[in-house]
């Protein structure tokens, strides 16, 4: 089975990057400087959440995108608590200047906690991507908000990891 490893922003649209068989994804020149190595073995984290998955949890995993403002990506149920086992963030820029993105967590009243991950470039028509992976799984409770946010200029995609019980 071919899985979705990466998302892509070609400059209209998100797309999917598909990865090998063995887990690989290569991507040439997604991002400024310092590019991520994003030929890294997704696998490798995705086999550490199924040690996980593998004691009878159902794994849930949640994507959204968003220009230029605010997107949930998941709100935790009633009575329940998300883990968060990992989070990926991809940042695309439509124009030069201090743009960016982040995932992050608020609370019931929609105040922001803290940051999951942080992306940023200052290129035009360029991209950052990362992914964390948390090896205790960080709960969040019942009714707080796993989000996504992208200033002027930006495009932000998020998919997160995790289960609720």
């Amino acid at each position: 089975m071919t899985m979705v490893k990466e998302w892509i922003h070609t400059g209209s649209s998100w797309v999917p990057l598909l990865g090998d068989s063995d887990g690989h994804v290569q991507v040439d020149a997604l991002s400024c400087a310092n590019p991520p190595n994003l030929d890294a073995k997704i696998s490798d984290v995705l086999a550490d959440l199924n040690l996980y998955v593998a004691r009878n949890k159902s794994l849930l995993v949640y994507s959204n995108a968003v220009d230029n403002g605010i997107a949930i990506v998941h709100t935790v149920t009633a009575g329940k608590k998300y883990y968060l086992f990992a989070v990926h963030l991809y940042v695309y820029h439509f124009a030069a200047g201090a743009h960016g993105g982040f995932a992050a967590v608020r609370d019931g009243a929609d105040t922001f906690l803290y940051t999951l991950i942080q992306r940023g470039c200052a290129d035009a028509d360029d991209g950052s991507g990362g992914e964390i992976p948390f090896p205790i799984p960080n709960p969040i409770p019942a009714g707080y908000d796993i989000y996504i946010y992208a200033n002027a200029e930006s495009s932000a995609r998020a998919t997160i990891y995790g289960w609720e019980e």
